[in-house]
């Protein structure tokens, strides 16, 4: 599990993204992002 609540710019976000894809994480909280608003996916 990851979880950030703190500054979007502490993560990489499409590093991230693949850690869930290929399992290395199972789950991910985030309450911020680096680019905000994000866009609708």
């Amino acid at each position: 599990s990851f979880i950030n609540c703190a500054r979007g710019a502490l993560i990489k976000e499409n590093e991230l993204v693949e850690c869930l894809k290929d399992g290395t994480l199972f789950q991910a909280g985030l309450d911020v992002f680096e680019h905000e608003p994000i866009q609708e996916s």
